[in-house]
C-alpha cells in the first residue's frame, strides 16, 4: 500500500516513500521541521531523512538540525548525518553537524560522520577546507584529530590553510597543523619558507624544511637572501634551515610523539 501524509505520523517511511509525499505536497517542509522535535520516535525519524531530501529548511529547522544531530535515538542521528554528508546544506552548518557525529557514542556513526567530512570536502573544497582547519581548533581532541586525519589525506590542496596555523597563538593547534604538515612537507616548500618570517611559526616551520634534502632551487635562493638579511633572528634560523637540509638524512622513522619545544 502507497504512503499517505498519515502514514508520516504512524510508519517509518522509506526514503522513497517520503519522496513521493513530498513531491505531491502531502507532506510539507514545516511538517519535516516540526517532526524534528515531535514527541513520537517514529515521527522524528521520518522528518530527519525528510531532512535530507531537501536543500535547506526555514527558520528554525537549521537550530533543529544540530538538536537532531544529538537525538536520543540513533536512527535520527544517522539520517541527520546522510542528510548533512550528501544534501545541499551550507558547508558551514553541515560540517559542524558532522563534528558533533565525530562524538558518537555509536562508532558506526562516527565513521559516517567522519565519511561525510570527506564527502562535503570532495565536493567543494575551498568552502570545507578552511572549516577542517578551523576544527583543528575544536575543544574536544576527537574532533581536532578527526579534521588532521582529512587534512591529511587530502593531500596537497591542504596546505595552504594549514602553514598560517603555525603561527596559532594556541600550541595545540600549532602542534596539530605541524604533525598534517609533516606528512605533506614536500607540497608546502615554498609556504614553510615564507612562514619563517613569522616569529611564532618559525621554530616549527624551520624544523620542517631542515627535514628536508636538496630545498629546490628557488627556496635555497631564497633563504640565502633571508640568510643575510637585517632581522638576525631570521637570518639565524636560514642559515640553520640551509645547513640542516645539506646533511644526509637518514631513512625517515618515528614511533615516539611528536616532542618539539613549543611556546606559548
Amino acid at each position: 500500500m502507497a504512503a499517505t501524509a498519515a502514514s508520516f505520523y504512524d510508519q517509518a517511511l522509506e526514503r522513497d516513500d517520503l519522496a513521493a509525499l513530498l513531491a505531491r505536497d502531502e507532506v510539507t517542509i514545516n511538517e519535516i521541521v516540526e517532526g524534528l522535535y515531535h514527541g513520537q520516535a517514529v515521527v522524528r525519524r521520518n522528518a530527519a531523512v525528510g531532512a535530507s531530501l531537501v536543500p535547506d529548511l526555514p527558520d528554525p529547522g537549521r537550530a533543529l538540525l544540530r538538536m537532531s544531530a544529538k537525538d536520543s535515538d540513533e536512527v535520527v542521528r544517522a539520517a541527520i548525518i546522510t542528510a548533512m554528508a550528501q544534501g545541499e546544506y551550507p558547508a558551514d552548518l553541515a560540517i559542524a553537524i558532522l563534528f558533533d557525529g565525530l562524538l558518537d557514542s555509536v562508532e558506526d556513526l562516527a565513521e559516517a560522520a567522519l565519511e561525510g567530512i570527506e564527502l562535503r570536502l570532495t565536493r567543494a573544497p575551498a568552502e570545507v577546507l578552511p572549516l577542517l582547519a578551523a576544527g583543528l581548533r575544536a575543544p574536544h581532541p576527537l574532533v581536532a584529530k578527526g579534521c588532521a586525519a582529512t587534512l591529511v589525506k587530502f593531500g596537497d590542496q591542504s596546505v595552504d590553510v594549514l602553514v598560517p596555523m603555525l603561527g596559532d597563538g594556541d600550541p595545540t593547534v600549532r602542534r596539530l597543523a605541524y604533525d598534517v604538515l609533516e606528512n605533506l612537507r614536500w607540497s608546502a616548500i615554498p609556504q614553510l619558507v615564507a612562514a619563517l618570517q613569522d616569529a611564532v611559526a618559525r621554530p616549527l616551520a624551520a624544523r620542517l624544511l631542515g627535514a628536508i634534502s636538496e630545498l629546490p632551487a628557488p627556496s635555497v635562493a631564497r633563504l640565502e637572501q633571508l640568510a643575510t638579511g637585517a632581522d638576525p633572528a631570521l637570518a639565524e634560523t636560514a642559515t640553520r634551515v640551509l645547513r640542516e637540509s645539506r646533511r644526509p638524512k637518514a631513512p625517515p622513522h618515528r614511533t615516539a610523539p611528536l616532542d618539539v619545544p613549543i611556546e606559548g
